[in-house]
C-alpha cells in the first residue's frame, strides 16, 4: 500500500506526555487515517514527496487536480 517508513518521534517523552494529558489520537494513525478519508470523499490518494531538506505532502481538491503535472518548489 505504500512505504515502508519507520516512524521515529523526535522527543518521545513528549510525545507520550502529550498522548497521555490531552486527546491527541494514537501516534502514527495520521497518514491512514488521510488515506482513509480522502478515498470515502472520492479524492486521489496524498502523494508524499521527501526531498533532502523537506517532505512534502501533496492533497488534491479534486480528482482532476492529480491529473496535472506537480510543480516543483525548489
Amino acid at each position: 500500500m505504500w512505504g515502508g517508513a519507520h516512524p521515529d518521534a523526535r522527543n518521545p517523552v513528549l510525545a507520550v506526555m502529550t498522548e497521555s494529558l490531552t486527546d491527541a489520537e494514537h501516534r502514527y494513525s495520521g497518514i491512514p487515517t488521510m488515506r482513509h478519508v480522502m478515498q470515502e470523499a472520492g479524492l486521489p490518494a496524498p502523494v508524499f514527496i521527501n526531498r533532502q531538506n523537506e517532505f512534502v505532502v501533496v492533497l488534491y481538491n479534486s480528482p482532476a487536480e492529480a491529473s496535472q503535472p506537480l510543480v516543483s518548489g525548489s
